[in-house]
């Protein structure tokens, strides 16, 4: 995504903005969604408050909608609350990384628990990343359980599809490695 590109981004979502004034039912997912993208396209150029901004809103529409559909919209959420974990920490705020990373696993294991062939990957790539953000705020000891469950469903996964999840099974193993005391 370049600068130039970004008028278009949010071009989408103010058209989407106004369309789900009138018709939210129909066109506030698709706002969240544009929110999200925006968000990550504005990250990548460097308006980091604006991309924080835009996430923020993604993640508020995102639970009104699954508060009311979370088959279709807890996908959303978690992944949208995964990022703004990566987001806050890319930032140097660790802390505040923390909760979303941490409701993200949350709403993910909820989901690989009914659909685990589409969601324990992200599971897993939810627990590596919560693992991170609680090492990089000094707490080691706690990073432990979570980068234990990411290894084992990475390793899982790598039994199934070794060809596309070799390479995160060994991260997995090797953050384990780093965190484990000893």
């Amino acid at each position: 995504m370049s600068a130039a590109s970004i008028p278009t981004a949010e071009e989408a979502v103010d058209r989407y903005r106004r369309l789900a004034e009138t018709d939210a039912a129909t066109y506030l997912p698709d706002l969240a969604n544009s929110l999200n993208n925006l968000a990550l396209d504005l990250d990548r150029v460097g308006s980091s408050e604006q991309a924080l901004s835009c996430l923020e809103e993604a993640i508020g529409h995102y639970r009104r909608l699954a508060g009311t559909d979370p088959g279709n919209h807890l996908p959303g959420l978690a992944t949208s609350l995964h990022n703004l974990a990566c987001m806050r920490r890319d930032r140097g705020r660790h802390e505040q990384a923390l909760a979303p990373a941490q409701e993200a696993v949350t709403i993910y294991r909820r989901l690989a628990e009914t659909d685990p062939d589409t969601h324990l990957y992200f599971l897993a790539g939810a627990l590596n990343t919560l693992a991170i953000r609680l090492a990089e705020a000094g707490r080691h000891e706690q990073a432990l359980s979570p980068a234990q469950e990411a290894a084992d469903h990475y390793r899982h996964l790598a039994q199934v599809w070794p060809d596309r999840y070799d390479s995160d099974a060994a991260a997995a193993a090797a953050l384990l490695n780093r965190l484990s005391p000893g």
